[in-house]
């Protein structure tokens, strides 16, 4: 699972809204190999909000990127090569934003 936040100005999460993204984040998923979200480094308040949710998610594979290149050698591992190719492709959607 790739989250981007690199688009959401701004962004601060209405407590409701949080909650429910971490109740998704807290089903099981025994086919959830990793789970990666990229967010901008020169958005704080986004980074601490992702943060919180990855933690209180407690899923070791979970972790927050601020690099595209570092999230995307970080599932090169566990990805096909084919996957590997729309995740790259993905990332670089967001580029502007960066």
């Amino acid at each position: 699972v790739v989250a981007d936040w690199r688009l959401c100005n701004q962004l601060v999460l209405a407590t409701d809204l949080a909650d429910g993204i971490l109740g998704v984040m807290n089903l099981a998923n025994p086919y959830l190999l990793r789970s990666a979200n990229l967010v901008r480094a020169d958005m704080p308040t986004a980074l601490m909000q992702v943060m919180r949710l990855v933690s209180e998610a407690q899923l070791k594979v979970r972790r927050i990127f601020t690099s595209p290149n570092d999230l995307s050698e970080w599932l090169r591992e566990v990805t096909t090569a084919e996957e590997q190719a729309r995740l790259t492709l993905f990332l670089a959607r967001g580029d502007g934003a960066a």
